[in-house]
């Protein structure tokens, strides 16, 4: 309806209304008042925000997701809802500590093809190689002749010192 020139947008019984001020953007007032930025934006056609508008305000969606299908039958009985026992404040939202001494430990697993030697695989470095066999990297270079590690060749048998 229009009185004295003011457009005034009409709300329905189930919407409020809001007087913007300085500084309001629509995420601000969504956030205020709990509500989605984009169901404020389409109710109000997303006008360009200033001081004194008056927005009309969503009211809040409440969407319920079901477990477990629906279905169309009537319940016979409403199952009892049992509380579930307290949980001390201290361990909520904890996992309990584990004791792994005795757990199983990853096998290093040994790729040499012979006693004392090494066949480089595809992504390995004679630094990631002379760590795994626990040998100087310089000594590794020095016993196969390796002037510039980045020459490593897959393929390549290295002898490991």
């Amino acid at each position: 309806r229009q009185e004295t020139g003011v457009v005034r947008a009409e709300l329905t019984a189930q919407q409020r209304g809001y007087m913007t001020v300085q500084g309001d953007t629509y995420a601000s007032i969504a956030a205020a008042h709990q509500i989605d930025e984009q169901d404020l934006r389409a109710l109000n056609d997303n006008v360009q925000m200033r001081p004194g508008r008056n927005l009309k305000i969503p009211v809040k969606r409440v969407v319920i997701k079901a477990t477990r299908p629906v279905s169309a039958q009537p319940v016979a009985a409403t199952p009892e809802v049992q509380e579930a026992p307290a949980v001390p404040v201290r361990d909520q939202g904890l996992v309990r500590a584990v004791d792994t001494r005795d757990a199983p430990r990853a096998a290093v697993v040994n790729t040499t093809s012979a006693e004392g030697t090494y066949v480089v695989q595809k992504g390995d470095s004679i630094w990631g190689i002379a760590q795994s066999h626990g040998v100087d990297q310089q000594k590794l270079m020095e016993v196969n002749g390796i002037s510039d590690p980045r020459k490593l060749q897959t393929g390549m048998t290295l002898r490991i010192p």
